[in-house]
């Protein structure tokens, strides 16, 4: 379709309703059905609403899949707007519910079974998320070496880089002697134990080490010496 009328059609359709999907030109939404409104792009005015569902056709449309030994895996390519050109948000919120957060892309989730989501971070338009399943085994290795559970064909990982391991339901991250260390992403505050520092942090190409020590307690021990606390009569 050409994109000059399919914009003037979505322009006059919104004017009369104040919202239309710009893929189906549709002006309804079903929220109890699951296919809402939304904005996953930079685009403004009448181009910026899409239907969840017809996003997601058109991203099945980019999407590549693969399956073997309790990871699942799934890559696009080039998941930006064909409009502003911008990265598509792969959390997107409802266009009427703003509180409510939806994933964009449409994955096979474990019924049974413990699972975790791994999706990759960086700054380009291609992405992959691979669902990892517990209840096929408990230890998952990723790394550079084409043998590991997960590869990554990236200099900068190790052939051995780390392992994922779900013990009393919880999913330890363990470094494999890597070149350059794994680190965790911070999503928010960062607590710091009483007894000890923490693992560093990385901000860009600098690691940071903090430690926790009680306020004042260079001048309590000097007010201790000079007022002779705990010294007997």
């Amino acid at each position: 379709m050409d994109q000059t009328l399919n914009t003037e059609a979505v322009f006059a359709i919104a004017q009369e309703s104040g919202k239309c999907c710009r893929i189906c030109l549709e002006d309804e939404e079903d929220m109890q059905s699951g296919n809402p409104f939304i904005t996953p792009c930079k685009c403004t005015g009448s181009m910026k609403y899409i239907h969840l569902k017809c996003l997601r056709e058109w991203t099945d449309s980019k999407k590549q899949f693969q399956s073997e030994k309790g990871i699942t895996s799934y890559y696009w390519e080039n998941l930006n707007c064909e409009l502003c050109k911008n990265g598509l948000d792969l959390v997107v919120r409802s266009a009427s519910e703003p509180d409510k957060a939806i994933f964009l892309l449409d994955l096979e989730r474990p019924v049974d079974s413990p699972y975790m989501v791994l999706e990759s971070d960086i700054d380009c338009a291609s992405k992959a998320v691979h669902i990892v399943n517990f209840g096929v085994k408990q230890v998952f290795q990723v790394g550079r070496r084409v043998n590991n559970d997960i590869s990554i064909s990236d200099i900068s990982v190790s052939r051995a880089q780390a392992s994922f391991l779900l013990q009393k339901g919880k999913v330890h991250l363990l470094d494999l002697d890597s070149k350059f260390g794994t680190f965790i992403k911070i999503s928010g505050p960062l607590k710091i134990p009483r007894d000890g520092t923490v693992s560093p942090v990385q901000i860009e190409k600098k690691c940071f080490f903090f430690k926790r020590e009680p306020r004042f307690s260079q001048c309590n021990r000097f007010f201790n010496r000079v007022c002779g606390r705990g010294s007997k009569a």
